[in-house]
C-alpha cells in the first residue's frame, strides 16, 4: 500500500477516535461535574491542537525524517502516545489531589490550580493527535487536501458513531475502546519489510504501549461525582441505595431509594397528612424529579400545592402536561379527574421508570421535545401545564449557560395558541432570594400570552398568581376569570394558607397575609412587569429578569456584568459565586484558557518571529478562519438544540455534519488552483449563508416540526453541510499558499489558527448569552470577510 494511502486511512481512524473521545469526555464531565464544562472541552481540544502547532514549529527538525518510512514511524509513535493518554489522563483527572469541584472554586484557593492541572491533563490526548496531524501536513504537503479530508470526514463519522455508544455503554469502556481504535490507526503506519515483517524497534514500542494500556484498564475506576451533586446528597440518607441505572443518549439515568426519603415541595403548612415516600430520579447526577411510591398519599398532598388551583379551574376534557418527567403533574390531573391526559417527555427512560412503578396514568404519552409537540399537534387543550422551574430555596446559577427552549416567549405563545376558548396555562416556580426565577418566569410568560389579552383591559382579569411559602403558580385563562372562579381562588388561599400575588383589586396586606417575604421587591417587580414598566425597573434591579427568547435561550442567566461590583460588596466574593456560579465559571474558564493559550502557543510564536518573519496575511487569515469556524460551530450547536431536542445530540450531529462537510470541501479545494474568482466566490457564498441562516433556521424549524427524529438528523446534516463545505476549503487553500518557499510558516499558521480557535470557542458562548445567537452568526461572517481581504492583500503584494 502506498504511503499516502496508509497515512490517509490512519488519519481517518485517528480522527474517528478523537472526536468521539471529545464527546465522551463531555458526558463524563456532565456526570462528575456539570453541563457547562461541555464547551470547556471544545476549548481544551483546540488548546491541544494549538500547542501542537507551536511544538511542531520549535522541534520540526527533531521530528522530521528524510525517509518517508521513518517519518511514518515517528507519526506512529505519536499516535500511540495519543491512544495511551486517552484513558490515562481521564483516570488521572479523577484523583483526589487533582480533581476540582465547581462549588469550591470561590472558597478553596487550591481549586483554581486544580482546574489548571485538569485542563492541561485533558489537553494531552488532543495534543498528541494534533501533533500527528500537523506533522503529516508538514511532511506531506502535496497530499494535504486528501489528508485534511480524512481528518474532517473521520471526525464527522466519530461524532455520529459516539451517539450509539453513549446510549448503550458507560463512559469508561467507551474511552478504552476509542483508545484501541487510535492504536490501530498507529499500527497501520508501522514500518514493514517486503515480507510484511514488523520492525523490531516498532514491535518493542507497541509491546510497551500494550502493557501500559492493560495496566491502566485493570486499575479500579476512580470516577467520582462532585459531592455537591444532588444524587450524592440523597445517598447520604440512612440505608439509601441505587435501585436503577441506565445509560441513554440523554445521559446516565439513576434512581435512589431510602426509608426516610419523602418529598412534597411547596406543600401548604396546613397539610397534616402523611408526606408520601418517593424514589428520587437523577440524570447525570442532577435532580430529575421524584416518583411516588405511595400514589394515594401523593395525590392528597398535591391538592395542597398551588398548581392544584389552576388544574381545578380548567375544563376537564383535555390536559397537556409538558415536560411530564416523573409524572407528578399527570398524577394531579388524574386526581382532579381529567378525561384525557397527554404527557410529553423527551427522555423515554424517565417515563418508562415512572410507568413501571406507578402504572400508566396518561391516555397518551409522547417521547418528543416540548416545542416539537406544540408545533405538531392539532388538538386544543383545556389545560397546558409547564414543569416547575428552579429548585427549592434557590439554586447556585450553575445552569446559567445552559440553553433552555422550554421557558421562552415563543414557547408560551405557541402554548396559548393550543388552548381551547376557556383554556388555562399553568406555570410554577420555586421562590429564590434574591428574587430571580419567578420574576423571569412571569416576564417570559407575560410576553408570550399578552397578545391573547384584549386591549384596554387589566392583565389581572386574565392572569393570576398564587404564592405559598416557597412556590408561586402563575395561571392564564384565555377568556378571563369569572367572579365564581375568583371566589374559588380566594377560598383556596384562605383554607390552605396561600397568598394571592396577582389578583384583581388586590391590597398590599393580602399579598403577605399568610407567608411573609424577605422584602417587597418581588411585589414591585411583579407590578412593573404587568404595567409595562419593566425596562425602567430593570435599571435599578441587580439581576436580569426580562423575557427569554429563542435568540437568547438562557433562562437561568441573571447576572449583569455592570452590577458585579455591587453584588460583591453586598454578598461578598463567596456569596456572589453561589448566586451566579455558572456564568462566573465561564468567565474564569475563558481567562484561564486565554492565558494558557498565550503561554503555550502565542508566546513562542512571538519569540520565534524574530528569527522568521511571519507574513502579514498569515497573521490575519488563519486567525480569522479559526474564529469564524468556531463561532459558526458553537452557534449551530446552540441553535440546533431546539430542533434536535438534546445538547449531546446537537453537539454530535453538528460537529459530525460540519466536519464531514468541511472534509468534502477540503477535498474539493484540490480542484481550485488558487484564490481566483472561484475562491472568492466561495467566500461570498459562505458570508451570505451565515447572514441568512438566523432567519432560515427559525423559519425552517417551524416548517419541519412534523419530521421524526431520524428525518430531523438528515435535514440537520444538510443544513449544516452548506456552510461546512465552504468553510472546509479555507484552511487547505491557505496552507497551499505556504508550500514551496514558505513551507516553514505552516506550523505557525497551524498554531495561530488553533490559538484563536481556543479563544473563540469560549467567547462564542459569552457573546451568545449577552448579545444573542444571531449576532454570533454575523460575527462569523465578518471573520470570513476579513480572511478574504487578507488573501486579496496577498494577491496584490505577490504580483
Amino acid at each position: 500500500m502506498k504511503i499516502a494511502s496508509r497515512l490517509t486511512i490512519s488519519i481517518l481512524l485517528l480522527s474517528i477516535s478523537m472526536i468521539a473521545y471529545q464527546v465522551t469526555l463531555m458526558r463524563q464531565l456532565s456526570i462528575t461535574q456539570w453541563y457547562h464544562f461541555a464547551y470547556m472541552v471544545i476549548a481544551i481540544a483546540m488548546l491541544g491542537f494549538g500547542f501542537s502547532g507551536t511544538f511542531l514549529a520549535l522541534f520540526k527538525r527533531w521530528l522530521s525524517a528524510t525517509d518517508p518510512q521513518k517519518q511514518l514511524y515517528v507519526i506512529s509513535i505519536i499516535i500511540m502516545m495519543s491512544g495511551i493518554s486517552m484513558p490515562l489522563c481521564a483516570e488521572l483527572s479523577t484523583l483526589e489531589p487533582i480533581r476540582f469541584d465547581s462549588y469550591e472554586l470561590f472558597v478553596d484557593r487550591a481549586v483554581p490550580l486544580k482546574l489548571v492541572i485538569t485542563c492541561l491533563l485533558l489537553m494531552v490526548p488532543f495534543f498528541f493527535t494534533a501533533l500527528a496531524l500537523g506533522l503529516s501536513f508538514y511532511r506531506f504537503p502535496k497530499d494535504i487536501g486528501k489528508l485534511y479530508f480524512a481528518n474532517l470526514s473521520g471526525s464527522g463519522l466519530g461524532a455520529i458513531a459516539v451517539l450509539f455508544l453513549l446510549s448503550q455503554l458507560p463512559v469508561r469502556p467507551i474511552i478504552y475502546s476509542l483508545a484501541l481504535i487510535a492504536w490501530i490507526s498507529g499500527f497501520l503506519l508501522l514500518p514493514f519489510n517486503k515480507r510484511f515483517v514488523i520492525n523490531k524497534g516498532a514491535l518493542f514500542s507497541y509491546c510497551i504501549a500494550f502493557i501500559t494500556f492493560t495496566t491502566i484498564f485493570w486499575l479500579p475506576s476512580r470516577s467520582v461525582n462532585s459531592p455537591y451533586k444532588s444524587i450524592e446528597t440523597v445517598l447520604q440518607l440512612p440505608d439509601s441505595k441505587k435501585v436503577y441505572s441506565k445509560n441513554s443518549i440523554y445521559g446516565l439515568i439513576e434512581a435512589v431509594r431510602a426509608p426516610s426519603l419523602r418529598y412534597a415541595p411547596g406543600i401548604s403548612m396546613i397539610y397534616t397528612d402523611t408526606i408520601p415516600r418517593v424514589e428520587a430520579l437523577f440524570n447525570n447526577g442532577n435532580w430529575q424529579g421524584t416518583i411516588p411510591l405511595e400514589p394515594a398519599y401523593a395525590k392528597r398532598a398535591l391538592r395542597y400545592t398551588t398548581p392544584f388551583i389552576p388544574f381545578e379551574l380548567a375544563g376537564k376534557d383535555r390536559a397537556l402536561i409538558l415536560g411530564d418527567g416523573t409524572g407528578n403533574r399527570s398524577l394531579l390531573a388524574h386526581e382532579v379527574r381529567y378525561i384525557g391526559i397527554t404527557g410529553v417527555e423527551s427522555m423515554r427512560p424517565v417515563t418508562e421508570r415512572y410507568q413501571a412503578i406507578v402504572g400508566i396514568v396518561n391516555n397518551e404519552q409522547h417521547a418528543v421535545f416540548t416545542r416539537h409537540f406544540l408545533n405538531k399537534t392539532k388538538n386544543s387543550y383545556n389545560l397546558i401545564s409547564f414543569p416547575t422551574c428552579g429548585v427549592p430555596g434557590g439554586g447556585s446559577g450553575l445552569n446559567a449557560i445552559q440553553e433552555n427552549y422550554l421557558y421562552t416567549r415563543e414557547t408560551f405563545k405557541e402554548a396559548a395558541e393550543r388552548l381551547t376558548a376557556d383554556g388555562v396555562i399553568e406555570a410554577s416556580s420555586y421562590i429564590d432570594y434574591p428574587y430571580r426565577v419567578p420574576l423571569r418566569l412571569l416576564s417570559t410568560m407575560f410576553e408570550g400570552i399578552k397578545g391573547e389579552i384584549p386591549e384596554n383591559t387589566d392583565p389581572e382579569d386574565y392572569l393570576l398568581a398564587v404564592r405559598s411559602w416557597n412556590m408561586i403558580s402563575y395561571f392564564f385563562k384565555k377568556n378571563g376569570f369569572s367572579p365564581q372562579e375568583l371566589t374559588f381562588v380566594r377560598q383556596e388561599c384562605e383554607q390552605k394558607g396561600f397568598d394571592p400575588l396577582i389578583f384583581p383589586d388586590l391590597t398590599v396586606e393580602e399579598r403577605s397575609y399568610n407567608n411573609e417575604l424577605e422584602d417587597e421587591s418581588l411585589f414591585r417587580a411583579t407590578d412593573a412587569i404587568l404595567n409595562g414598566r419593566l425596562k425602567e425597573f430593570q435599571k435599578n434591579y441587580p439581576f436580569k429578569i426580562e423575557a427569554v427568547t429563542d435568540n437568547q435561550p438562557y433562562f437561568a442567566q441573571f447576572l449583569k456584568i455592570e452590577n458585579l461590583r455591587a453584588l460583591l460588596s453586598t454578598f461578598g466574593f463567596q456569596g456572589t459565586g453561589f448566586l451566579e456560579l455558572g456564568y462566573l465559571i465561564l468567565l474564569i474558564t475563558i481567562l484561564l484558557l486565554i492565558f494558557l493559550a498565550f503561554l503555550m502557543i502565542l508566546l513562542p510564536l512571538i519569540w520565534k518571529r524574530s528569527a522568521e518573519k511571519l507574513p502579514l496575511w498569515v497573521g490575519i487569515y488563519f486567525p480569522a478562519i479559526g474564529i469564524g469556524f468556531m463561532f459558526t460551530e458553537i452557534v449551530l450547536i446552540q441553535r440546533f438544540i431546539l430542533f434536535l431536542e438534546d445538547p449531546v445530540i446537537s453537539v454530535s450531529v453538528v460537529i459530525g455534519s460540519l466536519l464531514a462537510a468541511s472534509g468534502a470541501g477540503s477535498y474539493f479545494s484540490e480542484t481550485v488552483s488558487s484564490f481566483d474568482r472561484t475562491g472568492y466566490g466561495v467566500f461570498l457564498i459562505l458570508v451570505l449563508i451565515l447572514c441568512v441562516y438566523p432567519w432560515l433556521l427559525s423559519t425552517g424549524f417551524e416548517a419541519l416540526h412534523m419530521l421524526n427524529s431520524w428525518q430531523r438528523y438528515a435535514v440537520s446534516a444538510v443544513l449544516i453541510s452548506l456552510p461546512g463545505f465552504c468553510m472546509g476549503m479555507m484552511f487547505p487553500k491557505g496552507m497551499k499558499q505556504l508550500t514551496g518557499s514558505s513551507v516553514n510558516h505552516i506550523p505557525w499558521a497551524w498554531g495561530l489558527n488553533n490559538y484563536f480557535s481556543v479563544i473563540a470557542s469560549s467567547v462564542a458562548v459569552l457573546l451568545s448569552i449577552n448579545t444573542g445567537l444571531t449576532t454570533v452568526f454575523y460575527l462569523g461572517a465578518v471573520c470570513y470577510l476579513l480572511a478574504a481581504f487578507a488573501i486579496n492583500h496577498l494577491q496584490k503584494t505577490s504580483r
